[in-house]
């Protein structure tokens, strides 16, 4: 489970960051700064994990393109991707929060 979240942050903070720069990450918000956590961690560490679980991550990486791209302004189904997307996810998260509390 801890792949995809890896590996997501790590790839949305080097876009961002390339994307804009040092001087603007200081006026990130607290979102950004709480969805990269992770990207701080040593690639060493996920060199290992990566290589021993290369399928589970490759199918786990072309689930969340397709999502992606679903969400992707244009492409004519966007706006109801993006409502059944995040009623999922809003829906998962509250499982999620449950399961955290009860264990």
């Amino acid at each position: 489970l801890s792949h995809i979240p890896q590996l997501a942050a790590t790839a949305l903070m080097d876009l961002v960051g390339g994307r804009v720069g040092a001087e603007a990450l200081a006026l990130a918000g607290r979102g950004l700064r709480d969805t990269t956590r992770l990207a701080s961690s040593p690639a060493d560490i996920w060199r290992d994990i990566t290589a021993s679980n290369h399928d589970h991550i490759a199918r786990a990486i072309d689930e969340l393109v397709a999502i992606l791209l679903r969400l992707k302004p244009g492409n004519g189904t966007a706006a109801a991707a993006l409502d059944s997307t995040f009623d999922s996810a809003a829906q998962w998260k509250r499982v999620l929060e449950r399961e955290v509390k009860s264990s």
